[in-house]
């Protein structure tokens, strides 16, 4: 049976994760790589409060094992946040070549690689029966399908395409990247004096630090010059983005300590997928830039995306719930 604590933490991840691209929606003239660095900010400000509230809680409670910011934990969550970055700058580089609805099937193939890598490097599912890894492949599987079929449905077509091969390659970078920066994350919470609103906080610091230099490799001056001439209300934006994707990683990490990466990764996106299709269907009614002989064909494809995402996540949470 799983823990309440897990079932609110996934939920709210999933909610927080589907959410976060809502703020960019509203910066059209925003290039994407600098809108990452005021995202980052906002990253920075929903770990720190949350950070700062941890720690102040556990002074007053008591009931907790005294908070040490051990160097060893601090380094590690820093270079996650690098790494983070470095997957970030690779799906960035693969939609300028390819386009959103080319690049994102490919790099939802994210939760076969955090699925390896928690099985891996963190020992995951040491001792699983072949019913379970019958469902475990079940599970991802359909959250693969999920993601395919609801991309089709709510992506503008993209006829441009400036380097097919460059772009696919970039795009498997970015999932070797996004697959792996959870790793470093969940070896530094085993120890008791440390905690996930800490290990998020730092990571935040890692991704800027990231952010920063890859975005100064990509486009030199110009990279700074792009942030400093964007309005004040697109960086805001761009900073709520950033809470957001704070927050939903913040669930997502105590998620994944109770019931790890392996399972809690696809669980997770499969939710993910299901309330950004909700988003792009009902509040931004993406399908209206379909033909209209084509729109009934494309409710039916999103909901059979939805529908696979759907059965996805709750197999990987029964998993969950057998194992922990």
């Amino acid at each position: 049976m799983l823990s309440p604590v897990v079932i609110v933490a996934f939920i709210l991840a999933g909610l927080f994760f589907g959410s976060q691209f809502i703020p960019q929606k509203f910066c059209p003239d925003f290039d994407t790589k600098p809108y990452n660095l005021s995202m980052i900010i906002g990253i920075i400000i929903a770990t720190f409060i949350t950070a700062a509230f941890s720690l102040i809680e556990s002074q007053i409670s008591g009931n907790v094992p005294k908070i040490e910011l051990g160097v060893t934990e601090v380094l590690l969550c820093i270079g996650a946040g690098v790494i983070w970055s470095l997957g970030n700058f690779f799906i960035l580089s693969a939609i300028s070549k390819i386009g959103i609805s080319r690049t994102f099937p490919i790099v939802n193939l994210v939760i076969v690689v955090t699925f390896f890598a928690g099985t891996i490097f963190l020992g995951e599912l040491e001792s699983i029966n072949y019913v379970i890894t019958l469902l475990l492949i079940f599970g991802i599987a359909s959250v693969l399908v999920g993601s395919f079929f609801t991309s089709k449905a709510t992506s503008k077509e993209e006829r441009v395409t400036r380097d097919v091969k460059g772009g696919v390659v970039a795009a498997l970078y970015s999932i070797i990247f996004f697959g792996l920066y959870n790793v470093p994350i969940l070896i530094s919470l085993r120890t008791e004096t440390w905690s996930a609103y800490l290990a998020v906080f730092f990571l935040s610091l890692g991704a800027l630090i990231g952010v920063i230099i890859f975005g100064l490799i990509w486009l030199r001056k110009r990279y700074l010059e792009l942030w400093y001439q964007a309005k004040k209300k697109y960086h805001l934006l761009a900073i709520t983005g950033g809470i957001l994707w704070g927050l939903g990683q913040l669930f997502a990490t105590i998620t994944m300590t109770y019931i790890g990466v392996a399972i809690g990764a696809p669980l997770i996106q499969g939710f993910v997928i299901v309330v950004g299709a909700v988003w792009g269907l009902v509040v931004f009614k993406e399908l209206r830039d379909i033909p209209l002989s084509k729109q009934r064909k494309a409710r039916i494809v999103l909901l059979v995306g939805c529908g696979f995402a759907l059965i996805g996540s709750l197999v990987m949470g029964y998993i969950a719930s057998l194992l922990y």
